[in-house]
């Protein structure tokens, strides 16, 4: 399947949607093998739930990888 037709959805939907239904007790681990692929990923998640008011007050996502700063790593 081509990049862009949709393939992520599938693991985003049910995540938003819990989000929705939990709120701050909701939690998700996204695993990716590349720095690159977790960076993009990370901003598809952002701009789907930017259209969604409600999710942008309890969604905070991030990327951990060897470059994440060491301030970040201890929180």
């Amino acid at each position: 399947m081509p990049t862009g037709a949709g393939k992520s959805l599938c693991y985003r939907l049910p995540v938003l949607d819990a989000l929705l239904r939990l709120g701050l007790d909701a939690r998700a681990l996204y695993l990716f093998p590349t720095k690159a692929l977790a960076q993009d990923q990370l901003k598809g998640l952002t701009r789907l739930a930017a259209g969604h008011p409600d999710l942008m007050k309890v969604m905070t996502a991030g990327v951990y990888d060897g470059d994440t700063q060491a301030t970040t790593r201890r929180r």
